[in-house]
């Protein structure tokens, strides 16, 4: 016996409203995690104050290609005195193309997936700790 619970990771309402009457199901969504997180504007506002993973993540029309810059923040190798590779290296991972959101946007999403989960995790631990008392 158990609640069924659908997330989602984003949708219309049309679409929500449609699985929570078919699946007779509570259903959730994930949001965007950039509430809080200000507003790029000026390119001091880019980065000062503002949290290394949040920086450059929301950004005016006027900054858009600053922030654009500040998408991949990846090379393929470090260079190390103990170590070196047989062939050269390139300079970055491929894939680092323009329509790509960057790591940025990947790490939120992780980071809303996770508290998410660690969140209903805590909670359903509570709820079994006042089961057993």
């Amino acid at each position: 016996n158990r609640v069924p619970f659908l997330m989602t990771g984003g949708g219309s309402e049309q679409a929500l409203t449609f699985y929570y009457k078919k699946a007779n199901a509570d259903i959730g969504g994930l949001g965007s995690g950039l509430m809080g997180v200000p507003k790029c504007e000026l390119d001091a506002d880019c980065e000062n104050g503002v949290p290394y993973a949040a920086q450059y993540m929301k950004c005016s029309e006027e900054m858009k290609s600053l922030c654009n810059q500040h998408k991949h923040n990846s090379n393929c190798w470090v260079e190390r005195d103990d170590v070196t590779p047989g062939k050269k290296q390139d300079d970055h991972p491929g894939s680092q193309v323009s329509w790509h959101p960057g790591f940025r946007f990947h790490q939120l999403k992780g980071r809303i997936l996770a508290f998410t989960i660690l969140k209903a995790l805590k909670q359903a631990l509570e709820l079994w700790q006042q089961a057993g008392e």
